[in-house]
């Protein structure tokens, strides 16, 4: 399986390069970065080469999009009409009008794969696993911890917020029916409503030090960071951490499903970025519930 990587800043320095490494059968045959003096490629045989459209036209078999969330809209549109399949990062898109390309023709799939990786995050896989009724999600980070200015720029609704509406569905197993939001100066509180009836709320912030919770019958449950104990347990046990387990798996099941596409990557993508879109309106109308667009294609 030869790769397209498109964006190699920290994230993929960090956690995709180190995943892709470990996985048999795979190459990264081709990269782009606009900024040449990233070079976290030194010693593999990918090519480097100068813009997205030749990335594209590289002879790879699927490309995955790291770029920043400007990018994203129109990066995956071009993959898609190349006929290669696409993990993106996420936000998959900024708004639903960026996603709108990306639909599939009657008949056709749209091989898209959004990276919401923190559900396979071991806290996250038990509470799924067990159904647990989580009633809150917070996550709240300092995002130049991860030297990137464009997190910072774009704010916690762009950069924190996907990750919470995303595990909101999964856990629930269930769609958002309406969005409340209410923006701070560098936070944004959401309550959601699911079609059962059930309601979750989500806080996403830009602060001063990584804390991540969910809260379960009113008690809060530490997710992040882990503790003094625990840190030294994983280490002992040479257990990687939480966000590499979430960026392996992803990559794993992703390529296991290349041969069989499904529009439920799709779905998830387009359902993420409808209650971006949702919460934005939200939170300008003071907010006022809003109904997210529903997925247009059966």
């Amino acid at each position: 399986m030869k790769l397209g990587v498109a964006g190699l800043g920290r994230v993929f320095e960090r956690l995709y390069l180190p995943a892709l490494r470990a996985l048999p059968g795979v190459e990264i045959a081709a990269a782009f970065d606009p900024d040449a003096s990233r070079d976290p490629l030194a010693g593999l045989p990918a090519r480097r080469v100068e813009s997205y459209e030749s990335l594209v036209a590289a002879g790879i078999d699927a490309v995955i999009i790291l770029s920043p969330p400007r990018f994203h809209g129109e990066q995956v549109a071009a993959a898609l009409s190349a006929g290669l399949p696409v993990l993106v990062e996420k936000p998959p898109a900024l708004t639903l009008a960026e996603m709108r390309p990306w639909l599939p023709s009657p008949g056709d799939v749209a091989a898209v794969t959004p990276a919401f990786a923190r559900r396979y995050w071991p806290p996250y896989l038990h509470l799924r696993r067990e159904r647990v009724p989580v009633d809150e999600l917070l996550l709240s980070t300092d995002p130049s911890g991860w030297g990137s200015g464009d997190a910072q720029t774009a704010g916690p609704d762009v950069d924190l917020l996907p990750h919470l509406l995303d595990l909101a569905r999964w856990l629930w197993r269930d769609e958002i029916v309406s969005v409340s939001a209410r923006r701070e100066e560098a936070a944004i509180d959401v309550e959601l409503a699911f079609t059962g009836g059930r309601t979750m709320r989500c806080r996403a912030a830009h602060a001063g030090g990584y804390e991540e919770w969910v809260t379960v019958n009113g008690k809060r449950r530490l997710v992040g960071p882990p503790s003094r104990g625990a840190e030294v347990l994983r280490r002992l046990r040479s257990t990687p951490p939480n966000e590499s387990l979430g960026i392996s798996r992803t990559l794993r099941l992703w390529l296991r499903d290349l041969a069989a596409p499904s529009p439920n990557g799709l779905r998830d993508a387009w359902a993420v970025v409808a209650a971006m879109d949702a919460a934005q309106d939200s939170a300008a109308a003071g907010g006022r519930p809003v109904v997210p667009l529903t997925f247009p294609v059966d």
